[in-house]
């Protein structure tokens, strides 16, 4: 996996079913959790569409803010999870 497709396809995602019509930009860095762009339920939305899109299961010990703080460190947490054979479904 290419840290960058995977960046994109993040990104899309949120711009599309988390954020959809507002006028807020995402970049790699933005804070989502402390701008309330990620809730628990988005969250949870989103650790499903992980498990979806890439095949990974995250477990919940992974489910942490530092992993969810912004794209790039999601993007992270899918590359680490792609690694991992365990995290395979």
């Amino acid at each position: 996996m290419e840290k960058t497709a995977v960046l994109a396809q993040l990104k899309e995602y949120l711009e599309t079913e988390v954020l959809r019509d507002t006028a807020i930009e995402l970049t790699d860095e933005t804070p989502l959790l402390e701008w309330g762009i990620l809730t628990s339920l988005m969250t949870a939305q989103l650790v499903g569409h992980i498990r979806e899109s890439y095949g990974l299961y995250v477990p919940a010990e992974k489910v942490v803010g530092a992993h969810f703080r912004n794209l790039d460190s999601i993007t992270d947490l899918v590359l680490e999870l792609d690694g991992d054979p365990h995290a395979r479904i």
